[in-house]
């Protein structure tokens, strides 16, 4: 994890935005899971579940090898069994409007991807996820029924193991929604948001906030107003200063206290790009990716 320097402190935050820097990425593909360039989410978690318990098993080394091994043996497997059931294959893909998704949903990736864009969110991916989920539903479908042919107790199997899964991964959600939205009464009075404790217990009531991308905090903060530094969501005139490079001067002389963001996305990316370094102080606390800054009126000191 690389340190870059921010008003003159040393910041050692990841930097996990910017535009894809690789071909595979580039079509929404990632080794890394978790990370919002990942479009293909559904297949490549089950991509990556495979290469971990293959890893461990067979003790290979290189994941990232393992990984695009795999992919591709999955890739064959599917388009094998595809074209052994040609006839079903392509009336179910009209059925289902496979072929218009498929392109769709590469043209919204690299529409992202050719223009550089640096700020990708997962819920941007429904149209691929609709795809993978469709497609899974296709392969599985004809080799159930492949199976049925062979014999009769398959489908009892079948119906077992379906039973067992939705268990499974009914009790998996239920504890991921628990965990996320606890209920009770030793709950009581506990911040909504875990962002909230880090940037409220490092700021002011009061307090000016200026962020990237306001969202969720913006709603839930309390004593305090979020700025959001976004061009148009702020406001035209601010826009207008973006644009000649007084965006810095705009802030200031709304009063802004803080910024809470990520560091490299004001030192590298448009439309910031180190804007705002001469009135950002020292770094006071880190969430994940992003630091609540001080940020001053004047130059920083």
């Amino acid at each position: 994890m690389g340190k870059l320097n921010v008003g003159g402190g040393q910041c050692p935050v990841k930097f996990t935005g910017g535009a894809a820097k690789r071909a595979y990425t580039f079509f929404g593909l990632d080794t890394t899971p978790g990370t919002d360039f990942n479009a293909w989410t559904l297949a490549t978690k089950f991509v990556l579940w495979l290469r971990d318990g293959l890893v461990h098993w067979v003790g290979y080394s290189d994941k990232d090898s393992a990984y695009w091994l795999l992919f591709l043996a999955v890739g064959i497997v599917i388009l094998v069994i595809l074209i052994l059931s040609r006839k079903r294959t392509v009336r179910a893909s009209v059925h289902l409007g496979l072929l218009p998704l498929i392109v769709g949903a590469v043209i919204q990736i690299i529409s992202y991807h050719a223009t550089g864009y640096s700020a990708a969110k997962e819920w941007y991916w429904v149209s691929q996820i609709i795809f993978t989920l469709l497609l899974s539903a296709l392969v599985i479908d004809i080799f159930l029924r492949a199976l049925y042919r062979i014999h009769s107790r398959v489908r009892y199997a079948t119906w077992t193991g379906t039973i067992i899964l939705v268990l499974v991964w009914g009790r998996s959600f239920y504890l991921g929604i628990e965990h996320l939205m606890p209920y009770g009464i030793e709950h009581n009075g506990h911040q909504y948001m875990e962002i909230l404790e880090v940037v409220e217990g490092n700021t002011e009531p009061g307090s000016l906030i200026g962020m990237t991308g306001g969202g969720n905090l913006g709603y839930f903060i309390s004593d305090r107003t979020i700025v959001n530094m976004d061009g148009l969501i702020n406001s035209y005139d601010y826009f207008q200063a973006q644009k000649d490079g007084r965006a810095d001067e705009y802030l200031a002389a709304m009063g802004l206290d803080y910024v809470f963001a990520n560091p490299d996305i004001l030192l590298f990316e448009t439309p910031y790009k180190g804007k705002f370094d001469d009135r950002l102080g020292e770094p006071i606390a880190y969430y994940r990716n992003k630091a609540v800054i001080k940020f001053y009126t004047n130059q920083a000191p």
